[in-house]
C-alpha cells in the first residue's frame, strides 16, 4: 500500500497551528470517517494533546455519525477557537447554531477545501510516483498475489499556510 501519512500529517497540522498562535484547537470527526484510516486522525490528536498544557486539552468529538445537534452541544461545551474536522458540514452547522464562527480545516486533501485554506498538501504527486516504483519493483522481482507480510509506504505531506496560517484572528 502506498498512501498519505494521515497520522503524521495530523501531527504536523496541529503543531503548525499551535506555532501560528492558535489555542483551543478542537477535534470533531464522525467515527465512520476516522475508521477509514484505522483511527489515524483521532489517534494523532489524542497523542498531540499529551504535549500541550492540560488546561488547553479539549474533549474529543468522535460521534457515531453526522449529527448536527450533537456537534452544536459539543461546540458550546468545548468552545474551540479552531476545529479540525470536515469543513462542509461543520461550517454550515456553526452558522445555523448561531455561535461565533471559527475556522474549520482538515489535515487531508479534500475536494471541498478552498485553495487559500490552511491545509496539508498530501503530495499526491509523490504518492503516485511511489506507487509506480513499488509496482515496478514487485513486477521485477516476480512478486505476485497478496504478500505474507504486506508493506506500507506512507508519504508525509507539507504544511500550506492559508488565510488562517498566520495566527488567530
Amino acid at each position: 500500500m502506498v498512501l498519505p501519512n494521515q497520522y503524521g500529517n495530523t501531527l504536523l497540522f496541529l503543531d503548525k497551528l499551535r506555532e501560528a498562535g492558535w489555542r483551543r484547537i478542537g477535534f470533531y470527526l464522525p467515527k465512520v470517517v476516522d475508521s477509514r484510516t484505522s483511527g489515524a486522525f483521532s489517534a494523532a490528536y489524542w497523542r498531540w494533546q499529551q504535549n500541550i498544557p492540560e488546561r488547553e486539552r479539549l474533549e474529543v468529538g468522535l460521534p457515531d455519525g453526522f449529527d448536527e445537534a450533537h456537534f452544536a452541544a459539543w461546540f458550546r461545551r468545548v468552545r474551540p477557537k479552531f476545529v479540525i474536522g470536515l469543513p462542509a458540514p461543520l461550517l454550515d452547522w456553526i452558522r445555523r447554531a448561531r455561535v461565533k464562527p471559527v475556522p474549520v480545516a482538515f489535515p487531508a486533501t479534500l475536494a471541498e477545501a478552498s485553495a487559500d485554506a490552511t491545509r496539508i498538501d498530501e503530495r499526491w504527486d509523490m504518492i503516485y510516483a511511489a506507487a509506480v516504483r513499488t509496482l515496478d519493483s514487485m513486477l521485477r522481482h516476480s512478486e505476485r498475489g497478496v504478500p505474507e507480510s504486506p508493506r506500507r509506504v506512507s508519504i508525509t505531506g507539507r504544511w500550506v499556510p492559508g488565510r488562517w496560517g498566520s495566527g488567530p484572528r
